[in-house]
């Protein structure tokens, strides 16, 4: 057999071994279905592996996505759902039990709640995605939900990323990298339930870029940003509450309130639940410290019982090992919170 004839048989079967290719020569096939607003839901619903934004498409309802594995390639265009927030408290999409990846191009809504939940083990990634929301909040990740954000904005009012204490379910997590940015006006980062927040090579901005109460914490080679917040001394009734951040801030770019939730759904008494990890971070917050830390330990109507670790002293420990880190420790009672020199 000719040489060349060979090597070119050889290059044909390589490539449609692994299924770039229908017959050699032939041009690769395109797996997307270009998708409208009359059969965008349609084609989800039937669980299209691979579907393409033809044009903006506005939604009438938020999408429920139960089980599905795919990709939603938005083609930089725009999906986002009508200004109703009683019809639709809880924005543009839900994924459970889903595996599904959004990339290029922007999400937009007006609810007053979040724009995206991942819930029951849904692994949901964002590519080069932007989200925007005027009037609520991000991204929450419930029930073992894994949340990635690749070189995507996320610009809210509310919280941009969240989790819901009486959601419970150890193992959610989000990671940010690659370049991406995640700004609110408010609370930023807000975790209150046993979550993992792994930020890389990005950057957080908020008036607290991240709220702590349960989870793992671990920044590297990033930017924490405060914009808008006011350095000065929180008060019991305000770090007292239960319902959410609100507005809790105190200038500092992380604000952790140890020894006072538990996750409702799964918590183990002594069991390991909160922890700080930070290497090259860059603090921008002006004149206030970069981390407080308040023990609420002593307050009434502390979830933590005496068997339960002191996330407290571990996170003080740990800060005290760190150069070029600036931060404040408070004893709170139910009188007063008072700097803790110790």
């Amino acid at each position: 057999m000719n040489k060349k004839r060979l090597m070119t048989s050889v290059a044909c079967l390589a490539v449609a071994t692994i299924g770039l290719l229908t017959a050699c020569g032939e041009a690769p096939q395109d797996p997307y279905v270009n998708a409208t607003k009359s059969n965008f839901e349609e084609l989800l619903s039937n669980k299209e592996k691979y579907v393409r934004l033809a044009e903006d498409i506005e939604l009438d309802n938020r999408l429920v996505l139960d089980q599905y594995v795919g990709e939603i390639d938005l083609n930089n265009k725009t999906l986002s759902i009508k200004n109703d927030a009683s019809q639709n408290p809880n924005g543009i999409l839900k994924a459970t039990k889903s595996d599904l990846v959004l990339k290029n191009g922007k999400l937009n809504s007006t609810s007053d709640q979040l724009t995206l939940v991942a819930a029951e083990n849904s692994k949901v990634s964002l590519n080069n995605v932007k989200l925007t929301n005027e009037k609520g909040a991000g991204i929450g990740a419930f029930t073992g939900a894994t949340v990635k954000l690749n070189g995507t904005s996320i610009d809210v009012a509310d919280q941009a990323l969240a989790t819901n204490n009486a959601e419970g379910g150890k193992g959610q997590s989000f990671v940010v990298e690659n370049g991406s940015e995640v700004k609110s006006k408010e609370t930023t980062v807000y975790l209150s339930a046993n979550t993992n927040l792994t930020v890389k090579n990005s950057k957080i901005i908020g008036k607290t870029p991240i709220h702590v109460l349960l989870g793992f914490v671990d920044i590297s080679n990033s930017t924490l940003k405060t914009e808008g917040a006011e350095t000065k001394s929180l008060d019991v009734q305000n770090l007292k509450v239960t319902n959410g951040p609100q507005d809790l801030s105190d200038g500092s770019a992380i604000l952790v309130r140890a020894n006072w939730y538990t996750d409702r759904v799964e918590h183990t008494q002594g069991e390991d639940d909160l922890g700080l990890t930070l290497s090259n971070v860059t603090f921008d917050n002006g004149d206030a410290v970069d981390v407080s830390v308040y023990n609420l330990k002593e307050v009434t109507g502390s979830a933590r019982k005496e068997a339960d670790a002191d996330q407290y002293s571990k996170v003080k420990t740990y800060l005290k090992t760190l150069d070029g880190v600036t931060y404040k420790f408070y004893k709170v009672t139910n009188d007063a919170a008072t700097e803790d020199n110790a």
